[in-house]
């Protein structure tokens, strides 16, 4: 056999790839393990640094009745991690000159919004972007923002329990435009307004997460940039990533890659959407969810012309520290320095971390709402943690 000689870079090009490898399927060992363990319906998991993905894969299933495969590719909504998106909308807007983030919501918004504690101060939308307005989610919010997308005729009989009751909640609902939902909620004479809309702290001096808040900056959005939020997101974040399979609507999914959403004991739930569905509904995919992770994680390392480099600072970097972690623009930062969001609704839970040191990243998805099961919640987590580790282990391999 002729002997080869191979160039010293080469050469460790070639073990770094092996190592890659070797991590890559002792990866997939773990969480197919962990999958048998954790009795999640699907999920799918992604490991990406700025250049590549080093790990996507789908585990368990988009659909059980049918046996679906979950896939890189299988899709539904993804919750809170929505409001990300919000984040990068206000500063987009921003270097447009359309706003900044101390305008006060009142001289952009068709109807005010006043804290009734603190009538003369002017609520803003970084107080928005960072959870501090005083506003908060009531049961008039929960009970009235999710709307059923089907035949409740065709579906009561297969519903118990806790779905059953949500569903019930949802058919009661129609849907409507986000501007009146608003309106109704946080406008003195609307006919969803009370006092305890809003809690008892100074705006801009505590942290309240809330849902009706996001949704009330997604508006902010809409009414600056002149087209309505869920346009404007697809136009200007969804297509220039290259977001195929991503929207608010069924309309927008291909049905052959729509998963099935499920509570932890296995029932299946009907479609529905959100009134309020920047908050939370965003549809997506691991794999389009893992392009806008990129882009963020690149735009962190000043390495993205997707945003200017200061507005990813700005948005990425501390504006509010609450009791825990510190808020950036509709994103989280922990005390570690690491920065994401979770997602949460019926039948769906989901994650993203980022690493700026390390220049890594993850991301989790699943068609359950593991967090309302104690036992699926560990193994959710212990799943993270494996991610976390070989998200490590990768990049210094690389």
């Amino acid at each position: 056999m002729k002997r080869i000689l191979l160039p010293l870079v080469l050469l460790f090009l070639v073990a770094a790839s092996g190592e890659t490898q070797s991590l890559r399927d002792t990866l997939e060992q773990k969480l197919t393990a962990l999958s048998k363990k954790a009795n999640l319906p699907g999920f799918g998991v992604a490991i990406l640094n700025q250049e590549k993905v080093l790990y996507e894969k789908g585990f368990g299933y988009a659909d059980i009745a049918s046996q679906s495969p979950y896939t890189t590719e299988s899709v539904h909504n993804i919750g809170s991690v929505s409001k990300t998106f919000i984040g990068v909308a206000i500063m987009q807007l921003v270097e447009q000159g359309k706003l900044s983030l101390d305008t006060k919501i009142n001289d952009i918004l068709p109807f005010p919004v006043v804290h009734p504690k603190y009538p003369n101060n002017q609520l803003t939308i970084r107080q928005l972007a960072t959870h501090t307005t005083g506003i908060k989610d009531t049961k008039a919010y929960s009970f009235k923002c999710y709307v059923l997308e089907e035949d409740y005729a065709s579906i009561k009989g297969k519903l118990s329990g806790k779905p059953k009751l949500e569903v019930l909640v949802m058919k009661k609902n129609k849907q409507q435009a986000l501007g009146s939902f608003l309106k109704a909620y946080l406008h003195k004479k609307g006919k969803l307004y009370k006092r305890k809309n809003f809690n008892k702290h100074q705006p801009g001096t505590h942290y309240n997460y809330t849902n009706i808040g996001a949704a009330l900056a997604a508006y902010v959005v809409e009414i600056a940039a002149g087209q309505s939020y869920g346009d404007y997101v697809k136009e200007n974040i969804m297509k220039p990533l290259h977001m195929k399979d991503s929207g608010w609507t069924y309309d927008d999914i291909d049905p052959t890659k729509l998963a099935t959403t499920y509570h932890p004991k296995g029932q299946a739930y009907p479609k529905y959407s959100l009134v309020t569905y920047p908050d939370g509904g965003v549809r997506t995919n691991i794999h389009d969810l893992s392009l806008y992770v990129q882009e963020i994680l690149r735009g962190h390392d000043k390495k993205s012309d997707f945003l200017a480099a200061s507005s990813f600072d700005t948005m990425l970097q501390e504006q509010f520290k609450g009791e825990s972690d510190t808020e950036g623009i509709f994103w989280s930062i922990n005390r570690r320095g690491r920065i994401g969001h979770n997602g949460a609704d019926p039948g769906i839970l989901t994650t993203i971390l980022l690493f700026p040191e390390e220049k890594i990243s993850f991301v989790f998805m699943t068609n359950c709402s593991a967090h309302e099961d104690k036992d699926k919640l560990k193994n959710t987590v212990a799943i993270w943690r494996v991610l976390r580790e070989y998200a490590l282990k990768m990049q210094a391999a690389e």
